[in-house]
């Protein structure tokens, strides 16, 4: 039997930055300004092809460009595709 071990980005990421506070829950990658990978919403806000609106534990994320659209949506995971112009996060805790 082989045995595959299974890469986890955030993961690898995480263990290298000890020292910093970082258990937010979410992560975000935003690929070349085409593709933005959100881990961690708690749902759909606001949904257009100029603004994708993600509730988050403490906040929202705003995701702003053009041509934007869904790829893919799970419960906590969401794929967006389009010209990537900027993320936002929003702590709404304060």
């Amino acid at each position: 039997m082989i045995e595959v071990s299974v890469f986890n980005f955030f993961n690898e990421i995480k263990q290298g930055a000890k020292n910093l506070d970082i258990n937010e829950a979410y992560n975000i990658v935003n690929i070349s300004g085409k593709i933005c990978y959100v881990e961690g919403h708690k749902g759909l806000k606001l949904l257009s092809q100029e603004l994708i609106v993600l509730s988050i534990k403490k906040g929202s994320i705003s995701i702003s460009g053009e041509g934007l659209s869904l790829r893919e949506l799970y419960d906590d995971c969401i794929k967006i595709f389009g010209k990537i112009k900027s993320v936002e996060v929003k702590d709404e805790s304060k």
